[in-house]
């Protein structure tokens, strides 16, 4: 008896928007997308308030915003309105420490660079809607430059008082955070349990009034709680974990 043809069905588990000022680009984004198994491209929107609305009411699983075209202060907006509702990718040709840093602190949890090799893009995508933090590893290296370079006039650091809250294991913890370490290493480093280590980081996160483990990880350090690496990882594992990627050659 001849056996029916195997038939391949792929369920589209990331629903994607595209929000880009470029029509050219916004297609060329859609055609990327498109191609790859289990992501799908829901809206193509143009201006920052349709983007709003659409995110509002469509849910996107991933945005994928290009804020090369668009006011920094408009972007800022729309990270912060939308970051309870989708996972927002930054994809820009011009990456700084400045950028960079304000777009980690109002939502955005991935970067990717217009100069990199489109398999990145779509890595980024998958890994961001798995819940992990997508950032070029470049692009993080000037962001710890920038904030490794000492200032000429040190004023009192108006988060003293918070930092002072801090216990003893709470900043070991947190300096081991800065390390790159995950939840398991911390654990088995200090001799305590996993379920201690995320007690630690819940109490950190109020103390300091941060929300994501990227945003410790900077915060250490710019106030002394971690010692800035020389270089930064490869792939360094955090939880949510970031992934720092290579510039593509």
């Amino acid at each position: 008896m001849t056996q029916p043809p195997t038939v391949h069905i792929f369920e589209t588990s990331i629903r994607v928007m595209i929000v880009c000022s470029e029509r050219v680009i916004r297609a060329a984004l859609r055609a990327l997308i498109d191609g790859q198994p289990g992501t799908k491209v829901i809206a193509e929107i143009e201006t920052l308030d349709a983007a709003y609305a659409a995110i509002m009411s469509d849910r996107p699983d991933v945005t994928l915003l290009d804020p090369d075209q668009y006011n920094g202060e408009d972007v800022a907006d729309l990270l912060q309105v939308g970051m309870t509702t989708t996972r927002i990718i930054l994809l820009t040709g011009s990456p700084n420490s400045t950028s960079i840093a304000a777009a980690l602190e109002n939502g955005a949890v991935g970067l990717v660079l217009k100069q990199q090799a489109p398999e990145i893009l779509n890595k980024a995508i998958t890994k961001v809607h798995a819940g992990e933090l997508w950032l070029d590893r470049a692009a993080t290296a000037r962001l710890l430059a920038e904030l490794s370079r000492p200032s000429p006039v040190r004023p009192v650091d108006p988060e003293a008082e918070r930092t002072a809250q801090l216990t003893k294991r709470e900043r070991e913890v947190t300096a081991l955070v800065g390390d790159g370490l995950r939840n398991s290493q911390i654990a088995n480093r200090l001799c305590i349990s996993e379920v201690t280590v995320r007690n630690h980081l819940t109490a950190i996160f109020r103390k300091l009034e941060l929300s994501n483990r990227f945003q410790l990880v900077i915060y250490a350090f710019q106030h002394g709680l971690a010692v800035l690496p020389t270089q930064p990882r490869a792939a360094a594992t955090l939880s949510p974990q970031v992934d720092y990627q290579k510039k593509s050659s």
